[in-house]
C-alpha cells in the first residue's frame, strides 16, 4: 500500500461515526472399548510459528483531515509504524473552536489516521489444512475529551474510534482473507459541559483467521491501527474537543503489534 496523505475530503471508515444529520467473535471424543482400546494416531500438525519484532515488511500510513466552520486537525509525533520495534506513536487531536458570530455556526472537525505493515511473503513449511491464525496487538493510551454548551438550542459532539484491522492474502490465488472477528473501541459524548479522560494500559486486540494455508502458496499480511476523531458543533458558544494520545514517555503510551502467529 502506498502511503497517501489527504486533506480534501471527508472520509467515514466503518469505524467512523458521525451523527446521522451528516449522513457521513472439542473436546476430544474419547471411544472406550472395555475389550481393548487402540490409540489412533494424532493427525500431523504444523509448528507454530510466530512472528515478531523485528518484522519483515513495509511500513505505510494514511492521514486525512476534514474541517468544516471553526476549528483545527492536528496529528504530532511520528505516525508511521515501526517495523523494527513493532511500534507506532502518535499523538490525534479534533477541535472546535467557538465562532465568533451571532449565528448558529455549524462545526465539523474529523481526523482520520491509519498506519501499520504490509508483510513480505510466507509460506508454511508443511500444508495445514485448518489454520488458526491470530494477529495480536497491544495499546497503551489516553484519551481527553469535553465540550462548552453554549445554551439549550446548541450541540456538541465529540467521538474517537480506534480499529484493529488485518487481511491476509494469498499471492499464489489472489485471494484476500478477512479475520472472524473484529476489534473497535471508542467513545462519544454529546450536548454536555465537561471533560472526561481516561488511561488505557495494554488493552489485547487479537484478530483471528481461520484458513488452510498451503506450503506452496505465498502469503502476505496486512495490519494497522486506525484511529478516527471527530466533534462538530453547531453554535457560537459552542466548543468541542477529542484527544487520542499513543505517545507519551512517562506512561509509555504506543500502540504495539505483539506477534502473529500461524
Amino acid at each position: 500500500m502506498t502511503p497517501t496523505t489527504s486533506g480534501t475530503a471527508l472520509r467515514v471508515r466503518r469505524s467512523s461515526r458521525l451523527p446521522a444529520r451528516f449522513a457521513l467473535y472439542p473436546m476430544a471424543l474419547l471411544g472406550l472399548v472395555t475389550a481393548l482400546v487402540v490409540a489412533a494416531p494424532l493427525a500431523e500438525s504444523a509448528p507454530v510459528v510466530t512472528l515478531a519484532a523485528p518484522f519483515s515488511g513495509t511500513p505505510f500510513q494514511t492521514i486525512s483531515y476534514y474541517h468544516q466552520g471553526c476549528g483545527s486537525n492536528l496529528v504530532v509525533h511520528d505516525l508511521l509504524f515501526s517495523a523494527s520495534t513493532g511500534r507506532a506513536h502518535l499523538n490525534q487531536e479534533s477541535n472546535a473552536k467557538m465562532c465568533k458570530s451571532t449565528k448558529n455556526v455549524l462545526t465539523i472537525v474529523q481526523t482520520n489516521t491509519d498506519t501499520g505493515l504490509n508483510s513480505t511473503t510466507f509460506s508454511p513449511a508443511t500444508t495445514v489444512a485448518l489454520a488458526h491464525v491470530k494477529v495480536h496487538w497491544g495499546l497503551t493510551y489516553n484519551w481527553y475529551m469535553g465540550a462548552t454548551l453554549g445554551n439549550s438550542s446548541q450541540t456538541t459532539y465529540s467521538s474517537f474510534t480506534v480499529d484493529v484491522l488485518a487481511t491476509i492474502y494469498d499471492t499464489t490465488t489472489g485471494t484476500t482473507y478477512l479475520p472472524t472477528n473484529a476489534y473497535s473501541t471508542g467513545v462519544t459524548i454529546s450536548d454536555v459541559n465537561g471533560t472526561s479522560l481516561n488511561h488505557i494500559t495494554a488493552a489485547p486486540a487479537e484478530l483471528f483467521f481461520n484458513l488452510s494455508l498451503s506450503s506452496t502458496h505465498l502469503y502476505q499480511f496486512n495490519t494497522s491501527l486506525e484511529i478516527v476523531t471527530t466533534v462538530d458543533t453547531i453554535g457560537p458558544q459552542s466548543s468541542a474537543f477529542v484527544d487520542v494520545l499513543f505517545y507519551d514517555p512517562v506512561l509509555s503510551d504506543r500502540a504495539n503489534l505483539n506477534w502473529v502467529m500461524y
